[in-house]
């Protein structure tokens, strides 16, 4: 069996005085936040469903739940197809089986 030593060694000098670094892999971060995001989830169906009759546009939504227009509306179109709000005509988020 060979010397670990002697076949770095071996492996070194092959490379011509090249001193080797060591290799970092930078894997890709998950972009989303998953807690904040399921409790940002829990918040905003929790304020349609104790606040009844809320009725919000996106542009009022996005302030309210301190979110940016496009998080916003991922969200709410997601819930209007899961079926807990519904889009008016008026462009209004409410909760589905509520008057606007």
């Amino acid at each position: 069996m060979r010397n670990p030593n002697t076949l770095a060694d071996a492996r070194r000098s092959d490379l011509g005085g090249i001193k080797p670094e060591p290799l970092f892999v930078r894997l890709h971060p998950e972009r989303r936040n998953v807690v904040t995001r399921e409790a940002l989830i829990y918040r905003i169906r929790g304020e349609f469903r104790e606040m009844r009759g809320l009725s919000l546009t996106l542009s009022q939504a996005a302030r309210l739940f301190g979110i940016s227009q496009e998080i916003c509306a991922r969200l709410l179109l997601g819930f209007a197809k899961d079926g807990l709000l519904r889009l008016t005509v008026d462009g209004r988020y409410i909760l589905r089986g509520e008057n606007p």
